[in-house]
């Protein structure tokens, strides 16, 4: 299991998604899970980003928030 606090680069993620939530601030585990899924598609406008996101989370057992 994954540690809250683990930061993306310790995790394997597309270059674009990475690139993507550095630049929009989001660094760990723990930052990403306050946000919703609706917040996120308006965030970040790319279902397929949010699609590899959301099982990266499930595998790390954690889930976004509602």
């Amino acid at each position: 299991m994954t540690n809250i606090e683990t930061k993306f680069y310790d995790v394997e993620l597309s270059v674009k998604t990475y690139n993507l939530l550095k630049f929009k601030e989001i660094y760990t585990f723990q930052d990403l899970i306050r946000y919703s899924k609706s917040d996120l598609r308006r965030m970040l406008s790319s279902q397929k980003i949010i699609n590899e996101l959301e099982i990266i989370l499930k595998e790390n057992n954690l889930e976004l928030n509602e």
